[in-house]
């Protein structure tokens, strides 16, 4: 279990350093940026392994993902809008704005939603046990709500959402969707998880950008102080965040039940309210371990189905 807990503290880390990033950089050419350099990284780093160990020629190596372009253009864009491009661009927004915990805390909500959407979509049965451990992330969710900072406060809100938490609720949705579109791909995909994800974020990074153009041209940076802080933030959220903690992550998936990981994953807000407390002087109040621990039951109600474990594993949005 030790990688368990280690791929969800690197993923902890990330979000820290992403916190410490936006307060640099408008979170639009954030969101550019980071996606731009690690398509890159990951495109450099596919090509290798494709040439290496599978002993591809760099045409055929271009030549799958044109094939895999060819025939899924639009599950390709979408994924790319949906997964790499508007939640980063929430999430930074949110960042900005809110506790790095409590931004932390929100992404717990994900395994309910996804439950939602395939009740929706599918009409998948959902067991009383599952109704009930949907209703205690709905109350933890409003915990989190009704403990707006001054900062939220000032951005604006609509009805009893300010408009950082309903950024993350949209990241968190609009998120899942994307996965979804790609566990469906990823069946009948030519393209391996890395190269899939290289793909996305190269389009992901170029909608970013458009927006980016198109809502704040003339504002890059949002402190004219100096800009080590974000470089080093910067670099370390790419590198260990985009790569080393996702690659974990995803061989993790092979090894554990979802139960086990979900119930893990609410390390990450715990260990971000650590690292926020330490690195950036932030307290979180009574409202955020009160969400986590309805969480926690919600989630040990969710997956608790009787006779039987559920093995099916769980998608990670950003």
């Amino acid at each position: 279990m030790f990688d368990l807990f280690i791929s969800f503290f690197l993923l902890a880390s990330a979000i820290t350093a992403n916190k410490i990033a936006v307060a640099y950089i408008d979170p639009l050419w954030f969101a550019t940026l980071r996606m731009g350099t690690a398509a890159i990284m990951l495109a450099l780093i596919s090509f290798v392994y494709a040439c290496l160990f599978h002993k591809e020629t760099a045409r055929q190596f271009f030549g799958r993902f044109k094939t895999a372009l060819r025939a899924h253009t639009t599950l390709i864009i979408f994924m790319s809008i949906a997964i790499m491009s508007i939640p980063p661009i929430c999430k930074a927004y949110a960042l900005k704005h809110m506790l790095s915990a409590k931004v932390a805390a929100f992404g717990s909500i994900d395994p309910f939603v996804t439950a939602i959407i395939a009740y929706i979509l599918w009409h998948e049965k959902l067991s009383i046990k599952k109704w009930l451990g949907i209703t205690c992330a709905l109350a933890g969710t409003t915990v989190l709500i009704i403990s707006n900072s001054p900062l939220e406060k000032l951005m604006g809100s609509l009805c009893y959402f300010s408009y950082p938490e309903l950024a993350m609720l949209a990241a968190v949705i609009i998120g899942r969707m994307g996965w979804i579109g790609a566990q469906f791909f990823m069946k009948k995909s030519i393209l391996s998880a890395l190269e899939l994800n290289s793909l996305l974020m190269t389009f992901g990074a170029f909608a970013s950008g458009v927006w980016a153009l198109t809502f704040s041209p003339n504002t890059i940076w949002t402190s004219c102080s100096s800009h080590l802080p974000f470089m080093l933030a910067f670099t370390y959220t790419v590198i260990i965040g985009n790569i080393f903690a996702y690659t974990m992550y995803t061989a993790v998936l092979k090894h554990y039940s979802a139960t086990l990981i979900s119930l893990t994953s609410l390390s990450v807000p715990l260990w971000v309210s650590l690292f926020g407390f330490v690195l950036l002087s932030e307290h979180p109040s009574w409202h955020f371990f009160t969400a986590i621990g309805l969480f926690a039951l919600g989630l040990a109600l969710f997956y608790r189905l009787p006779g039987q474990q559920n093995t099916q594993s769980k998608g990670l949005s950003d």
